[in-house]
């Protein structure tokens, strides 16, 4: 299995599964990342959407819908920053209207990657422009990966029994920790 699969994306749209010509460009767009052989989550809101990163961290890229507010639920920017306090350096992107890029700011902009318009563009240059962010992710984070596999493997050849290999694998799962807090 490719390191990259251990990723998947997230988007988030309120019209993810609606019949409107947004929400046929938010499905179009989930299905050429899927034909691209990526696995996609779609969820239709910010407060489902955080419940899913709660439950699994495991996306590489993230595209929010900047354009709906939600009853009870949070706004575009607070969804971001719940991401960012959780120490989530995953490539954001909004997804808003031509007419309301205007309202997004410096501050809100410094947050994101970049932002999407799904009316202007097509799915599959969305898809590849979005996959570019995921790649390049993955390939940061990567290295950090690999040395806790590392560190895990040589713990493990120095163990005998079952019972050893799962204490190295406790004490490289430490190591781990320890080294993502020197960060």
């Amino acid at each position: 299995m490719k390191f990259e699969n251990l990723f998947k994306f997230l988007l988030i749209d309120a019209y993810a599964n609606s019949k409107t010509h947004r929400g046929e460009v938010i499905q179009a767009l989930s299905q050429e990342l899927k034909k691209d052989g990526f696995s996609v989550d779609l969820i239709e809101s910010r407060e489902q959407a955080k419940f899913a990163i709660e439950q699994d961290i495991a996306y590489g890229c993230i595209l929010v819908d900047f354009d709906s507010q939600e009853e009870n639920g949070l706004s575009p920017m607070e969804f971001v920053d719940f991401l960012k306090n959780r120490g989530l350096e995953v490539p954001i992107f909004a997804i808003t209207e031509r007419h309301k890029i205007n309202e997004l700011n410096s501050e809100i902009l410094g947050k994101l990657r970049g932002a999407i318009v799904p009316h202007e563009d097509t799915p599959e240059f969305i898809a590849k422009y979005v996959a570019r962010a995921f790649h390049e992710y993955i390939k940061d984070i990567k290295t950090p990966f690999l040395v806790a596999w590392l560190i895990m493997l040589l713990q493990v050849t120095k163990c005998g029994s079952l019972q050893d290999i799962m204490e190295a694998c406790f004490t490289a799962e430490a190591q781990l920790v320890a080294y993502f807090l020197t960060f």
